[in-house]
């Protein structure tokens, strides 16, 4: 997907949930959305946390340190409600 600060590739997971989740892994971004949620709201959320993308830790299984929770960045998880 495209956006401001470049391209942006992402694993979708269609999910029984309430809303519509983002993790930044090692692999890349994971988004987790409800399956009535509309790609157009799933993309316009991406859109608004591009940012946020770009910013969150990423966990290396090289790197001597990393903030994860069973390989993902802790901090790096954002919800929204569809």
């Amino acid at each position: 997907m495209q956006l401001a600060s470049g391209v942006l590739s992402y694993r979708l997971v269609r999910a029984r949930r309430r809303t519509i989740g983002l993790w930044v892994e090692a692999e890349g971004v994971q988004v987790r959305a409800p399956r009535h949620a509309t790609l157009a709201d799933i993309e316009g959320f991406i859109r608004e946390k591009d940012h946020w993308i770009r910013k969150a830790p990423r966990c290396s299984a090289a790197g001597p340190f990393c903030l994860a929770d069973r390989g993902k960045a802790a901090v790096a998880r954002t919800d929204r409600d569809v």
